[in-house]
């Protein structure tokens, strides 16, 4: 994907997921880990673009990491299971982050307002993402000018509220806004809104 394409000059902010996105993710690999923990049905729960249930919640952060850990051992009849093993189930999830991404996007922003609107949560954020990025040897702050995230924000996507939220912060039209999500109904809800959207694939690159 060439960004040049869906960068027009009504274009003032540049808006990206993270997952699916700039994190590559492994689904099965989460439903393994959790498998082996004793859950079941773990499918019903997780998926790549929301989530349902408990971890729906902890993505709206409306459950703290402690009393998620808890209740996914009561919930899912798994009292044995430690914090640090559900914990590692969790982040089984995540895989990777692309240094080319992370390069241009901190290109990007020289240029445009770049922010973040992803459904997220502590645990992955805090455990997972942060240190990702400073593995690469970058900051969040050297990337994105604002982060706009579920688990803080108590809302998710495609909620049409979490959406609106961002305009209401960033303070401009929904027109001048380019989102880059990989869930096809956010780009659906940011479309019918007047966002600029563009649907990326799986494992898409792209340049500027």
């Amino acid at each position: 994907m060439k960004l040049a394409n869906y960068l027009t000059p009504e274009i003032k902010v540049v808006m990206f997921d993270l997952g699916g996105v700039l994190v590559d993710l492994n689904q099965d690999a989460c439903v393994r880990e959790f498998e082996k923990l004793g859950v079941e049905n773990i499918l019903d729960y997780i998926s790549k673009y929301v989530q349902n249930g408990l971890f729906l919640e902890l993505e709206r952060g409306t459950v703290s990491p402690s009393d998620f850990f808890e209740r996914v051992r009561t919930e899912f009849g798994i009292l044995s299971a430690s914090d640090e093993a559900i914990r590692f189930a969790w982040n089984a999830f995540l895989v990777s982050i692309s240094k080319e991404k992370l390069s241009l996007i901190k290109e990007l922003k020289r240029q445009y307002r770049v922010i973040l609107l992803s459904n997220t949560n502590f645990i992955h954020w805090e455990d997972w993402v942060m240190k990702e990025f400073s593995r690469l040897g970058f900051s969040v702050e050297d990337c994105f000018d604002e982060l706009y995230l579920s688990y803080k924000m108590h809302l998710a996507k495609p909620e049409k509220e979490i959406f609106q939220k961002v305009l209401d912060l960033e303070g401009v039209e929904a027109s001048s806004i380019l989102f880059l999500d990989d869930g096809e109904k956010n780009i659906q809800m940011a479309t019918q809104l007047g966002f600029c959207t563009y649907h990326v694939k799986e494992h898409e690159m792209f340049e500027r």
